[in-house]
């Protein structure tokens, strides 16, 4: 009986290194594919890095300094200042005089996260859009790698991403949502459950204007992401860890009030309306997941 706790760890341990094995394999083919496209594509389209701004002054230069050492160089940053009461915005105007990429844009009132990333993407010129929290920041090679994995025959490509914390890193691995010819099967197996950020998404700008941006904070990147997994055609997982998520314990997805479950019950009813739009009758295939998605949220811990 002794021996059965120790078999029990052996075998877990072999569980997970077999699964670390299978993700380096597929590392190692995504790389051989991003290989394949840069020796094929030779002139770079400009990125549009969609960058929203809010009271982060102590997180943001190392922000900004991730994407403006970027290897892939033909990039244009639109800064969205949505009325920071800290020093954000003498910040960007510094790093906007040293580098001509960089967009400023002041709104005059906050608005919200949402609202701040679509005045930035209806400022933005480039072929391609990356969102990112000014917050975190990336890897050098994360654009580099994006597009041309997308070159390979995506509308929009995925990634893997690091928890950082105060104590240690975590990848997380991006759950699979390449689903092809299936939206609606698509949307059931990510929208009602994780993994739905949206910086860590590599679009064509033209799919990404189709988003109508919510006003709620709370989830708004599940309502965008619902949009693009109805609107891409071809989702590509590029397995390669490129974004560095600061998990920050006082944020606001982590300050759970009565307003933070108001809003997130507002962008899963706005998700719900755009399905019976899309899907008409076909939606009903959804409602199980819908509802219990709600049924969760207004229990509240």
């Amino acid at each position: 009986m002794k021996k059965q706790p120790l078999q029990l760890i052996i075998r877990l341990a072999k569980i997970v290194l077999l699964y670390e094995l299978r993700f380096k394999a597929k590392e190692k083919q995504t790389q051989a594919i991003i290989n394949q496209q840069k020796s094929q594509h030779h002139k770079e389209a400009k990125v549009s890095i969609l960058l929203p701004v809010y009271n982060v002054e102590n997180f943001l230069a190392q922000c900004l300094e991730s994407i403006l050492n970027q290897t892939y160089q033909n990039l244009e940053i639109i800064c969205v200042n949505d009325s920071s009461t800290d020093q954000s915005l003498t910040i960007l105007k510094s790093y906007a005089k040293k580098d001509k990429r960089i967009k400023v844009i002041e709104k005059p009132q906050n608005e919200g996260l949402p609202q701040a990333r679509k005045t930035a993407l209806e400022n933005a010129t480039g072929d391609y859009v990356l969102n990112v929290d000014s917050d975190d920041w990336i890897e050098p090679d994360m654009v580099e790698s994006l597009y041309y994995f997308l070159k390979s025959g995506y509308d929009m490509v995925v990634c893997d991403y690091i928890k950082e914390t105060a104590t240690k890193q975590e990848i997380v691995r991006t759950p699979n949502i390449l689903i092809e010819g299936d939206k609606l099967q698509r949307i059931e197996n990510r929208s009602f459950g994780y993994g739905n950020t949206i910086w860590n998404r590599f679009v064509k700008r033209e799919l990404m204007e189709k988003v109508v941006f919510p006003t709620e904070n709370i989830g708004e990147d599940i309502v965008i992401n619902t949009q693009l997994y109805y609107y891409a055609d071809k989702i590509g997982y590029c397995v390669k860890a490129l974004y560095h998520w600061q998990y920050n314990e006082a944020s606001m997805t982590r300050k759970l009030t009565e307003a933070t479950f108001d809003s997130l019950a507002k962008n899963y009813r706005l998700i719900w309306q755009f399905c019976v739009e899309k899907f008409g009758e076909n939606v009903k295939q959804l409602e199980p997941a819908y509802k219990k998605r709600l049924e969760k949220i207004h229990r509240k811990p």
